[in-house]
């Protein structure tokens, strides 16, 4: 991606225009009250202002408008309760004990009340020793509400205004990040690939993927406007979010071994160019995103059909030049990739046409999905699955013991006398802000909150030292405060960096001359709470992703199992709406829970080396899973908008018996069933398809070859020889991951 394009991809991205409204929100009132001269004394109006922008997490409307009315009410409470608290050690204990863990718990009903919960401590160490607050609790409560309800105004008035931004924002983004997955696999078309680190970015993208379409499937399906409305935006924004959705499957097909074909080094010139015409491609799906989060309509970048072409006529000179009997299966599979790549180029083709809005085509799209079944299970908000949750079983309950037991500890540090903690509240927001209920992502958190505090504080003296006017100081002040909550959720060492430089001028403006003491009390605050946080997460029940391993394997093994099925039913029954509702169905499935397994053994990278346990057969099923699936999406491409029973040569109950035993012989492994291992044994027709191939090789031999040039057909025998392969790579596959799992049971034959 150009310079340029990453500019584009940030300044219309949803983070920084929810940085923008922050910062506008909480500098405009502060700028008229510092007018007035009464900033110092109302300055707790901006700062809840801030606190209510950073518990807006993307969503639906009405869900946010209630988790930020949640958060004024929760905010108020904690505000009052600790300003009564004030100055009472032992209530404070109390207090912390009481809120820490219930507002730690409610975790367990999203990500949406998890912000709630986490800001209302940060809220609550902030009131705990007045520093801010001042001695008149009453008028310090009323100006914190004040400045909390003012977000919420603005929220309403924006979301009024532009009802569908934040969905346009995430779809687009959708397309950048496919965009990025494209040119990742693209690299498995250059000379002497490196495959191991191209898997590694492959995983990673993959789990950026199914995060961003499981919170865009929140905002898109549960946001009225979008379902029920007819509008021709609603419609739109619908089809380009299912487009990507179906373009991500088309990108993530594995024809073959990638080994096999680079063996043959005449086969570069054309892989090379494949290469070149895939980043093409992936600059396309990019330019598509970025349009997307801005709002416009988007034009190609290039003449896709002018590029393929010269891609074709490189394959037909190849061809036409070394085409023989002994190469003609690299020969198919080089066809059939072609073939793939052309109905890409035709997706984005068609991608391009939705997206040029035009309204009668708006008028008649319709995705014909029940998109309800697509939605991920939710908590129900009530006190019984919290009462549920009560146990050490619970992952959530764990957590809220341990941000509890730090809270406790940190605070009774910085009530020793003679230890040099300058702002009690400071220790408590950094042991709230690092802590998480995983221990790698906790550790991660930490040195990035030390180290980012530190530059940010370095930078700062240096600014401060440097420079005197206001009005430069503003605008640093500004560009911080936008670049800090627009990397907030993906960067958190940049936010943390600028987090801190809004910090230090914040309080410069507020008690100038006083850098040396905020400088080294920030510094110190922030180094004693990321002590806390690291003893209490490494010592206090900690959860080892090595303990849930064993749970998403299960998972990705039966979302696989039903992937695979329902993919090959097309072989036998007629396409109807419902199997194309279950198909959808079980993909996402599949790539959601591909995507978690993958997330898992990340994080089980990060935990210590002794909880690593058998880091190697985790690491050896998530790559066989990831094989399988995409294998999987790769035969699905087979019947997308094709006649169904085409292939009738090809035995599809035999290969679905074959490879679904093996893959229930390692579902059984893992439910620790003693079941007696057995294959099952392919038979088909008297070696049909071979008979074609040998026919097809007689002929290559005897007759001279024919320079027939045209892109839009390929011939039966290349099809089924390329699907009778996938099969054979699926079973290979399948039988790879049982035997990855031998150690996970000792008594099954292998």
């Amino acid at each position: 991606m150009s310079y340029t394009s990453e500019f584009k991809r940030f300044v219309t991205s949803q983070y920084i225009y929810a940085a923008v409204r922050v910062t506008l929100a909480v500098v405009l009132p502060s700028i008229i009250l510092a007018y007035f001269g009464v900033l110092k004394e109302l300055f707790l109006f901006p700062l809840a202002t801030s606190f209510i922008g950073l518990t807006d997490q993307p969503g639906p409307v009405i869900r946010r408008r209630n988790s930020m009315l949640l958060a004024v009410l929760c905010f108020f409470i904690a505000a009052a309760v600790a300003g009564l608290a004030k100055g009472n050690p032992i209530f404070i204990f109390i207090e912390l004990l009481v809120f820490g863990f219930f507002f730690s718990m409610i975790g367990i009903y999203g990500q949406r009340l998890s912000a709630v919960g986490s800001l209302t401590l940060i809220v609550l160490a902030i009131f705990i020793d007045g520093h801010l607050t001042g001695n008149n609790a009453l008028k310090s409560l009323s100006i914190f509400l004040a400045g909390s309800l003012w977000f919420v105004l603005i929220f309403l008035i924006i979301t009024r205004l532009q009802p569908y931004k934040l969905a346009s924002q995430q779809i687009g983004e959708n397309y950048i990040l496919l965009g990025e997955y494209l040119k990742i696999r693209a690299q498995l078309y250059l000379p002497n690939p490196k495959y191991d680190i191209i898997f590694d970015e492959i995983i990673t993208h993959q789990i950026k993927i199914k995060n961003l379409q499981e919170d865009t499937r929140e905002t898109v399906f549960r946001t009225r406007q979008i379902i029920k409305e007819s509008t021709t935006t609603s419609r739109l924004l619908m089809l380009m979010f299912l487009n990507s959705i179906d373009l991500h499957e088309k990108l993530m097909t594995s024809e073959s071994d990638y080994k096999t074909l680079h063996q043959d080094l005449k086969n570069q010139e054309v892989l090379s160019a494949m290469n070149v015409f895939l980043l093409n491609l992936a600059a396309e799906i990019t330019n598509i995103g970025i349009d997307l989060q801005s709002g416009i309509k988007s034009k190609p970048l290039a003449n896709v059909d002018d590029e393929l072409d010269k891609l074709y006529t490189t394959y037909y000179d190849y061809r036409n030049k070394e085409l023989s009997a002994e190469n003609l299966e690299n020969f198919m599979i080089l066809r059939q990739i072609l073939l793939r790549i052309t109905e890409l180029s035709s997706e984005i083709k068609n991608i391009y046409k939705v997206f040029s809005q035009d309204i009668k085509l708006a008028k008649s799209l319709s995705s014909g999905l029940d998109l309800r079944q697509f939605l991920s299970k939710e908590e129900k908000l009530n006190f019984k699955v919290f009462r549920n949750n009560l146990s050490l079983n619970s992952k959530q309950f764990r957590h809220a013991i341990r941000v509890t037991l730090a809270l406790l500890i940190g605070y009774g540090i910085t009530r020793i006398s003679f230890f040099p903690v300058g702002h009690a509240y400071w220790v408590l927001i950094t042991i709230v802000a690092i802590i998480r209920p995983n221990y790698s992502i906790t550790k991660h958190r930490n040195y990035v909150r030390l180290l980012g505090t530190l530059c940010g504080a370095l930078l700062s003296y240096y600014l401060l030292w440097q420079f005197s006017n206001n009005g430069i100081l503003l605008f640093f002040l500004l560009t911080s405060m936008i670049l800090a909550f627009s990397f907030l959720k993906g960067k958190y060492f940049w936010a943390v960096f600028f987090i801190t430089i809004y910090v230090f001028l914040a309080f410069n403006f507020l008690k100038p001359g006083n850098i040396n003491v905020i400088f080294k009390d920030r510094i110190f605050d922030t180094f004693v709470g990321g002590i806390v946080v690291y003893l209490v997460s490494y010592f206090v029940l900690p959860v080892w992703e090595h303990t849930q391993n064993l749970d998403l394997m299960k998972a990705a093994t039966q979302d696989n199992i039903k992937y695979f099925k329902s993919v090959m039913q097309n072989f036998e029954v007629e396409k109807t709406e419902e199997n194309v509702q279950e198909f959808k169905i079980n993909r996402k499935a599949a790539l959601v829970s591909l995507a978690n397994l993958s997330d898992n053994f990340q994080r089980m990278l990060s935990d210590p080396k002794n909880q690593q346990k058998k880091l190697e057969k985790v690491h050896q099923f998530v790559t066989t899973s990831h094989l399988f699936t995409a294998y999987t999406a790769s035969l699905s491409q087979y019947f997308s908008g094709t006649n169904l029973k085409k292939y009738p040569e090809i035995d599809a109950q035999k290969w679905t018996e074959k490879i679904s035993s093996e893959l229930q012989n390692s579902l059984n492994i893992l439910n620790n069933v003693s079941s007696e291992f057995h294959q099952k044994e392919l038979e088909i027709p008297e070696n049909e398809i071979e008979f074609l191939l040998n026919k097809r090789k007689q002929e290559l031999e005897l007759n001279e070859i024919t320079d027939r040039r045209d892109p839009t057909k390929i011939s039966h025998l290349a099809e089924l020889n390329n699907i009778t392969e996938l099969l054979e790579l699926m079973s290979d596959v399948a039988r790879e991951q049982r035997k990855a799992l031998k150690d996970f049971q000792p008594f099954i034959a292998v």
